[in-house]
């Protein structure tokens, strides 16, 4: 099923189109897990759009994988996509091959990224990290994450809940931990959690 086109893009119905896939894909093992929000997904693609970083790195690819590469497509960023589930990474990767002013290629295991940067020296503007279902695998790449950072880049997290959740417990106060500890300074993304929204997406950049 090729990726549905509009122009601007809509991220709704881009939103419904990737779950419908997911959902077949994943069959009985499906979570439910939806992916960063409608909100969110603006947020990223307007990052994109202001910030034009020459490289981009998104650390769980997924509904977002779309978003980023669209976003990037305006402005000639490059992307890089990369899961520690190399069955799941293939999915969105045959998705993505469907539409080619998205695919560049560019999908990489976790452990290949890693070797890549080490050989070419690559650093990258943003940093997308999407704890998803291996977020404790991604909690522990953040470390990693903030080495790959350009000078002035920035590293955006989703799955940032409120302290009245059981997810606040799990993945923000320990990513919230990490980061700390690695110097970083944190704040809310403007505008990625709009009334509705379970989640918002986190800021950190180095601590000056």
């Amino acid at each position: 099923m090729a990726v549905p086109s509009a122009a601007p893009p809509d991220l709704k119905g881009l939103h419904d189109w990737y779950i419908d896939c997911a959902k077949r894909f994943v069959g009985e093992r499906w979570t439910g897990d939806r992916g960063i929000t409608i909100s969110g997904a603006q947020y990223l693609a307007r990052a994109i759009r202001v910030r034009k970083p020459a490289a981009v790195l998104e650390m769980g690819s997924g509904f977002s994988t779309f978003v980023l590469r669209r976003a990037a497509a305006a402005v000639g960023t490059k992307v890089f996509s990369v899961d520690h589930d190399e069955s799941w990474l293939g999915f969105v990767r045959g998705l993505v091959s469907t539409d080619p002013a998205l695919d560049q290629s560019n999908f990489y295991t976790v452990e290949e990224i890693k070797t890549l940067v080490a050989a070419e020296g690559n650093r990258f503007g943003i940093v997308f990290v999407d704890h998803g279902p291996t977020w404790r695998a991604r909690l522990r790449d953040l470390g990693w994450c903030r080495s790959a950072l350009a000078d002035e880049g920035q590293l955006i997290l989703d799955d940032w809940y409120p302290p009245e959740t059981r997810a606040h417990k799990n993945y923000t106060v320990p990513a919230r931990a990490r980061l700390h500890r690695l110097g970083m300074k944190l704040r809310l993304a403007a505008d990625s959690q709009r009334p509705g929204d379970r989640k918002a997406l986190c800021l950190a950049r180095m601590a000056e």
